[in-house]
């Protein structure tokens, strides 16, 4: 008869290989999934096709994906190109494929750049569409001016970069690589995330990022079909006059007339045109709206600033600005009713994001290549030294038939400024 000693040898070596095979399942599991879009796993329609939860973890995927995909066009910026370029659209010229999205929501300009740097080292890399918006370059400076340098402070997202913001090689790039690989396939969080992932393969609303990068706004859709588009207008209304409120905001420091966001997009030019890469520089398209709340909040001197230096700094580099945040009859539709769950408006999702549909006709007029889109109407304006006063002056003419022609809105609009400018005045 075995000793009581040794049934518990027994018992802690068939508990610690059930453990271990426990553990290697979990991981196995979480590989498979791959419920962020971070190992390349195959997307298996119906298993792991749609990615809910990658939305939330960009930052730990993207540069990782942007290197599997060896893209020969890359699209930078924030969110708003994230979700308005697809990479898959007819009107990409074949000679810039394969396309990779590297929009990040949230990324101030540095992270754009830094982002940009890591794509670009991929040899096979010619092209890069960069949309750039204005409030990533709004900033409260301190008091004494001086000259402004490339930030830093080292972001936590650079470790996953392969390099340095010197253009050095990251030491810790496979490291981190292989940390964040090991991390992601034995955590609990993945695992709830991967059943998640397996229950929203039975929604086609449900949110995802695609393996090239794109963000569909399923979520968007989601919304919409709940709630009706409405929603999301006063929601982004609201949260853009909260931001735009903030006192003292500008976009360049006073006296040096320049800033760390300028710095860093003219080192990125230079990186690029030292590695031949054909750079398109573009400011994102915003709805009427937007702009009006921009114009409410007294900055829109700030934003014709912006525009002229963005110019200037072009220039030096011999490159244009594309132009489409101007108001036309795409980015001044109404927005439907409060409670309107049927009416969805073709060209933007809320007021501070386009629709791919939009973004097609962008491309068309950016890339010059022949492609079905909805509307054959230019919606941007190539922006040069040479015309850049006329059309600040032509845009705020049409800022002014805007909140003309528009009472109710601008009304509304203003009482959110208005909401936010007393709430700070009675802290």
């Amino acid at each position: 008869m075995p000793s009581s000693g040794h049934i518990f040898k027994i018992f802690l070596a068939t508990f610690a290989v059930s453990f271990l095979a426990i553990i290697l399942l979990t991981a196995v599991f979480n590989v498979l999934v791959d419920p962020y879009g971070l190992f390349g796993t195959d997307r298996i329609e119906g298993l792991n096709m749609i990615k809910p939860s990658a939305s939330k973890h960009v930052r730990l995927a993207k540069p990782y994906q942007a290197t599997r995909a060896h893209p020969k066009t890359v699209i930078g910026g924030n969110s708003r190109p994230e979700m308005g370029l697809n990479p898959l659209s007819g009107c990409w010229p074949d000679q810039m494929l394969p396309v990779f999205n590297f929009g990040l929501p949230g990324a101030n300009i540095h992270m754009q750049s830094r982002t940009l740097q890591h794509a670009i080292s991929d040899s096979s890399v010619k092209y890069v569409l960069w949309g750039l918006d204005f409030v990533d370059f709004l900033n409260r400076f301190p008091g004494s001016p001086k000259a402004s340098q490339l930030p830093e402070a080292r972001l936590p997202i650079e470790d996953r970069l392969k390099v340095n913001a010197d253009g050095s090689e990251n030491g810790n790039f496979e490291k981190t690589y292989l940390v964040d690989y090991l991390s992601t396939a034995f955590s609990l969080d993945s695992v709830k995330d991967s059943l998640f992932t397996l229950a929203a393969q039975r929604r086609p609303q449900s949110s995802t990022i695609r393996e090239d990068g794109f963000n569909p706004a399923a979520e968007y859709r989601d919304i919409v079909a709940w709630e009706g588009q409405s929603v999301l207008f006063r929601q982004k209304n609201r949260d853009m006059a909260r931001s735009f409120s903030r006192p003292g905001l500008k976009v360049l420091q006073p006296d040096v007339r320049w800033s760390s966001d300028f710095e860093s997009v003219k080192n990125t030019i230079r990186i690029m045109q030292d590695r031949d890469i054909i750079l398109v520089i573009f400011i994102n398209p915003y709805h009427a709206e937007y702009l009006s709340l921009i114009h409410l909040a007294g900055l829109w001197s700030e934003f014709e600033t912006w525009k002229r230096k963005l110019v200037e700094v072009a220039a030096e580099f011999d490159l244009e600005v594309w132009d489409f945040s101007g108001i036309n009859r795409f980015s001044s539709e109404n927005e439907p009713a409060p409670g309107d769950k049927r009416t969805t408006l073709a060209w933007f999702w809320e007021p501070a994001h386009y629709r791919q549909e939009y973004g097609d006709l962008m491309l068309k007029q950016m890339l010059g290549h022949s492609c079905q889109v909805k509307s054959e109407e230019p919606v941007g304006t190539l922006l040069t030294s040479d015309n850049i006063e006329e059309h600040i002056v032509n845009s705020a003419n049409d800022m002014q038939r805007y909140q003309e022609g528009h009472p109710e809105v601008i009304r509304t609009l203003s009482g959110y400024i208005q909401e936010f400018d007393s709430a700070r005045t009675n802290r």
